[in-house]
């Protein structure tokens, strides 16, 4: 929820972040998925004994957590572009340039 949160603030401010982030946020997912599905496999089962999956919605992406999945994608898109939000840089033709 804390990160919805912080998203609809950042973009409330910096509309301009959104698409890069969205995209930033898919590809964090994709990379944290894989990873994930690398460590399934190294370690099988892992879910099962680690996560308190009666407490989540108990629906597994090829045995990952749908929140795991929903979780990297927020953080992915939060944490992206924090630091041009935060420093107060736009995107202008792909190259970044500081707001006075």
């Amino acid at each position: 929820m804390t990160l919805v949160l912080g998203l609809v603030v950042l973009y409330v401010f910096r509309r301009d972040l959104f698409l890069p982030s969205l995209y930033s946020g898919l590809l964090f997912c994709v990379l944290y998925f894989s990873l994930f599905l690398l460590s399934l496999a190294l370690v099988p089962g892992i879910v099962q004994e680690a996560w308190f999956l009666e407490n989540l919605s108990e629906i597994l992406v090829l045995g990952v957590p749908l929140e795991e999945l929903g979780y990297a994608l927020l953080f992915g898109m939060a944490w992206s572009h924090l630091y041009e939000a935060v420093r107060g840089y736009k995107i202008k033709n792909k190259t970044f340039s500081k707001v006075f």
